[in-house]
């Protein structure tokens, strides 16, 4: 058995901080974990513009997730996170 969860159903994620985190837009996504400068971003110079990827490091997981999330004022932001950040997520269901 496997404890398969759809990307495209998360709804919350419960993060370090005790608190649950809502996903906005179903825009939450996993994927390789790094960090670079988009100025230096030149694919046709062969630059990646990548400071530090995931896994190089023995400290720095090799996957992240992200996500948009609303405030208060409903201005959007984005989440970046190590996946090993995550304690878990939620799906939304539909009230009858």
């Amino acid at each position: 058995m496997s404890l398969a969860i759809d990307v495209d159903k998360v709804h919350e994620v419960l993060l370090p901080d005790g608190k649950w985190h809502e996903v906005a837009d179903h825009s939450f996504e996993i994927d390789a974990y790094e960090y670079l400068r988009a100025s230096e971003v030149k694919p046709s110079e062969g630059g990646t513009g990548v400071r530090l990827g995931g896994g190089q490091e023995k400290l720095v997981p090799a996957a992240g997730a992200t996500w948009l999330e609303r405030d208060s004022l409903g201005n959007r932001r984005c989440v970046f996170c190590p996946l090993t950040a995550i304690h878990a997520v939620t799906y939304a269901t539909k009230r009858k």
